[in-house]
């Protein structure tokens, strides 16, 4: 399903990822389905940031980018985005 999203170019953003995803085997395979970490932020918060990222940028990368920068608290310092 995420490598369908991933050709059409569409992001996908997870939030409250498990423990697990700090294996680096599974961080990859996420990475190249095209999956974007929003960190501990709620998901309210990620929809709103996705969406006002969406108007900045098409690309899954800065999509990524723009979601390892906190603009407003919205993710705890120090929290590593996928």
């Amino acid at each position: 399903m995420f490598s369908a999203l991933h050709r059409r170019r569409i992001p996908v953003v997870v939030t409250g990822l498990p423990d697990e995803v700090e294996d680096p085997l599974l961080r990859r395979a996420l990475l190249r389905t095209g999956v974007v970490s929003a960190g501990d932020m709620t998901r309210e918060a990620a929809l709103v940031k996705l969406m006002w990222t969406l108007a900045r940028t098409n690309s899954v990368n800065g999509v990524r980018m723009y979601f390892s920068l906190s603009f407003g608290g919205e993710l705890t310092q120090g929290e590593e985005p996928i």
